[in-house]
């Protein structure tokens, strides 16, 4: 009996101390920009809407989001959701310089990478999305 209650014990180590033969991800992979597209930060965004007239200022996040957390000043609601995104997206000027964001920046990032398949030609994005944007101090409309 001691023997099988050994051999039971040293299975359980050995099967404790593998590896896992697939490793789970714990984030989701990095979504790689366009050339016409690059990341910017709070202040750099701020430059932007104060530097840029008639900058596209695209909010990806869904309209709950839109109504109880606010947005960005001239921003226009687009929801990465929607069926017909790409379509809504080829619509617009291809030549104005935008901002795309969203809570955190994932959606945005994927949006820019549509935007440079259509032939935008100057996409920022805003990095740490609207919660950065928030966490900065910075004005919100609701």
């Amino acid at each position: 009996m001691r023997g099988l209650i050994a051999s039971c014990f040293v299975l359980a180590l050995a099967a404790c101390s593998r590896e896992p033969s697939t490793v789970q991800p714990t984030a989701p992979p990095e979504t790689k920009l366009p050339a016409s597209a690059r990341e910017v930060t709070v202040d750099e965004t701020e430059t932007l809407l104060k530097t840029k007239p008639g900058l596209l200022i695209l909010d990806m996040r869904v309209e709950t989001e839109w109504a109880e957390e606010g947005h960005i000043p001239g921003a226009q609601l687009t929801n990465y959701y929607r069926a017909n995104l790409r379509e809504r997206l080829d619509a617009l000027d291809h030549t104005k310089p935008s901002l795309v964001y969203c809570a955190i920046g994932e959606r945005a990032r994927l949006t820019a990478v549509i935007m440079g398949e259509l032939g935008f030609k100057e996409i920022h994005v805003l990095k740490g999305g609207l919660n950065a944007w928030k966490a900065a101090g910075k004005a919100v409309v609701k």
